[in-house]
């Protein structure tokens, strides 16, 4: 299962020209690679999508914007403030993870690096009108509260 994720953001945050920012969460091994995190910081998004699986997720969604996605949107990392448990980012909803049951513990913002594709100002608005609705969507992928809001 995949959630995507996007928001708008200036080269501020970007090694690269601000734009509309696409990012991804994935159940798939997010434990494994939870546990083996390096210790730079901002850490690794344990969960977070690699660009290149990013990119064939959001074809998988919009085939229509496969000109867009392959030639236009450029791959960056990202600086998130996501809520947080200590050592881990919380899940976003929906997100089905193989995990241990773990006790809840109080959340806190902490900063994550992740993969990202950053849309072009100019193409931003044609991507998130054509977003499918909740109802249909490709089987396997959900798209995020953040980019339905």
């Amino acid at each position: 299962m995949h959630v995507l994720h996007g928001t708008w953001l200036p080269g501020d945050f970007v090694k690269a020209d601000g734009g509309l920012i696409l990012w991804a969460e994935t159940s798939e091994s997010a434990l494994a690679r939870a546990r083996r995190a390096p210790n730079r910081s901002p850490r690794a998004h344990p969960f977070a999508l690699p660009a290149k699986t990013l990119r064939r997720a959001w074809l998988n969604l919009m085939p229509d914007f496969d000109g867009l996605l392959n030639t236009d949107a450029r791959e960056a990392t990202a600086i998130a403030r996501l809520p947080s448990s200590p050592g881990r980012p919380q899940a976003s909803p929906g997100l089905v993870l193989d995990e241990e049951n773990d006790k809840p513990s109080k959340l806190q913002l902490a900063h994550w690096r992740i993969d990202a594709l950053i849309v072009p100002p100019v193409d931003a608005p044609a991507l998130l009108a054509a977003l499918p609705s909740e109802d249909d969507t490709t089987p396997g992928i959900k798209i995020g509260v953040d980019l339905r809001f």
